[in-house]
């Protein structure tokens, strides 16, 4: 079925190209989630809250939050984060009535989310969502595939990447009425040459923007 929202007026996308590419792992994925810190930091004061920032691990919800809440709690923009303990419904309740605030979260809220109206005008996908390839499911499946003959990357690793994508894509625009921008900060949206199928994936009429990370800032403002 056609998508009842139209896409090039109520949504806009912009991909950072000259972040570095995420990596895993000790001083490696420090350093990584540090500078990407101060990206988002400046994309959450541009928008005043409002902000879904879609993360792929609880780690990486963990090092952001504690990053960044001291110093967007300061700019009176409340923090929100996902967490083991705290019911998935109850966190929803509190982004949906605290329309200043921002949320950080993993997997489970890339989809399934409805917060429709202001409290909810802009996601941040950090990561392009792959699952970690030595996850048993994921490697199990992939195996299965490619003892198939059939390409575990092709036929499966992929294609779940991008329908987390295009779900996270969702998680923005759920009545006519919603407008906001999407952000993506991984520069493999663009500089690999699978970002074609990510691309393909996008909704009619939703084009990419690129910037640099000191034009985000201003790009943001622009849409707010």
């Amino acid at each position: 079925l056609d998508s009842p929202f139209d896409y090039s007026c109520q949504v806009r996308l912009v991909a950072v190209t000259d972040l570095p590419e995420p990596r895993a792992g000790g001083e490696d994925f420090r350093r990584y989630m540090r500078g990407t810190s101060r990206v988002v930091e400046e994309a959450l004061l541009a928008t005043g809250g409002k902000a879904l920032v879609l993360l792929t691990s609880h780690q990486q919800v963990e090092f952001l939050y504690s990053e960044l809440r001291p110093r967007l709690e300061k700019q009176g923009l409340g923090c929100l984060r996902q967490r083991r303990g705290m019911p998935n419904a109850l966190l929803l309740d509190r982004f949906r009535s605290d329309r200043d605030s921002v949320l950080f979260a993993t997997e489970a809220f890339w989809e399934g989310v409805d917060v429709p109206g202001q409290s909810l005008s802009a996601v941040i996908m950090v990561k392009l969502p792959f699952r970690h390839p030595q996850d048993p499911v994921v490697a199990g499946r992939v195996e299965h595939h490619d003892l198939e003959g059939s390409g575990g990357w092709g036929s499966y690793y992929m294609p779940l990447a991008v329908t987390l994508f295009r779900q996270g894509i969702g998680r923005l625009v759920r009545r006519s009425t919603d407008q906001g921008i999407i952000v993506v900060l991984d520069p493999r949206f663009i500089t690999r040459s699978y970002s074609r199928i990510f691309h393909a994936a996008l909704p009619d009429g939703l084009r990419v923007e690129m910037v640099r990370q000191e034009e985000l800032g201003d790009a943001v403002r622009a849409c707010f």
